[in-house]
């Protein structure tokens, strides 16, 4: 999954992009860019570019001077005709301009500045909330509801983004929220997982997970029918909005739980409510990425992704998932 974004769009988010394009031009000792690219489609229109044994570039002439540029490090997939072209040989031999590109925010904390604004506070007019939650495997509950985090668009972010944290002994008052909520509910892969977990937890019964499921979107089910793969949170936040997960894996994370439960020590606790808080935020900008940006690239094809297609791919009538085989998978 890549990121198709306009060369001005791109010039005003932070990105190595336009530096791997110079290191690129200076490895192969071409005095300019454009040389370089010369040279490199003087016997194919199709490059690879390979750092110990991993392509890390891919090159394709498609007609006269448009280039198409494929990042795998940064996941950004762009077309340049020679006008563009043009202005990127003479971006990267300035240096000044480069340092302002690499000093720009990052996309993620962009779509939260707008976010603090007030843009894409709704999705087909109705505001929204993002949850979390974490789990443990326990011999009396197989999927044993540890905590959760949320936050709700239609809330004044202004000053801050407001998280509300819920702990397991909580937990029955966040599942009576989510019932009582009137608009969207979204976590990625909350239809499979989330959704009946919490709430079995709280002996709830099928009525109430059904209620649950039909005001809820999932980005994993709109990916997953856009696509037909089945993609982690972790690879989807890293190539849409160069955001990542703060611990390696759930193993990590359910180590530390443990640990901490061991200890009482308060930074190991510390440490799993921002793994939980910090997932709730790279799903967040997901979103955000998909309401800015409608659209992603996947194996060469564009996929149109506007509110309409959110809502559609994203929510599916309930199908009873049975706690053994209902699985976080990310």
């Amino acid at each position: 999954m890549y990121k198709r974004m306009s060369i001005d769009e791109l010039l005003q988010v932070q990105t190595w992009f336009f530096d791997r394009l110079r290191q690129l031009q200076q490895k192969e000792w071409h005095m300019t860019f454009l040389s370089f690219l010369k040279y490199r489609f003087q016997d194919a229109r199709r490059v690879y570019l390979f750092e110990k044994n991993k392509p890390y570039m891919r090159l394709y002439h498609l007609d006269d001077w448009l280039v198409r540029f494929v990042d795998e490090t940064e996941k950004i997939d762009i077309m340049l005709d020679k006008a563009w072209l043009d202005r990127v040989h003479n971006l990267i031999k300035n240096k000044s301009a480069m340092k302002t590109i690499s000093s720009n925010e990052s996309l993620l904390d962009q779509l939260l500045v707008e976010f603090q604004q007030w843009k894409f506070s709704t999705i087909w007019w109705k505001p929204y909330l993002v949850f979390d939650i974490e789990t443990t495997i326990q011999q009396s509950t197989p999927t044993y509801f540890e905590m959760s985090y949320d936050i709700v668009s239609w809330a004044d972010h202004s000053l801050q983004l407001e998280y509300s944290y819920v702990d397991r002994d909580s937990m029955r008052d966040l599942a009576d929220r989510l019932l009582a909520f009137d608009w969207w509910i979204i976590w990625y892969n909350n239809i499979w997982f989330d959704n009946p977990v919490l709430l079995r937890n709280c002996w709830y019964d099928a009525e109430k997970i059904s209620l649950l499921q039909q005001k809820s979107l999932d980005p994993f089910l709109v990916f997953y029918k856009l696509t037909g793969r089945r993609m982690s949170l972790a690879n989807v936040a890293a190539a849409l909005i160069g955001a990542w997960k703060t611990l390696a894996s759930w193993m990590e994370w359910s180590e530390l739980i443990k640990q901490y439960k061991a200890t009482w020590n308060k930074k190991l606790l510390e440490k799993v409510k921002l793994y939980c808080k910090n997932d709730v935020e790279i799903t967040l900008g997901v979103v955000l990425y998909l309401l800015a940006y409608k659209n992603v690239h996947f194996d060469g094809s564009l996929y149109t992704v506007d509110e309409e297609t959110f809502m559609s791919l994203g929510s599916r009538e309930w199908q009873d998932v049975d706690e053994e085989s209902a699985q976080s998978l990310f």
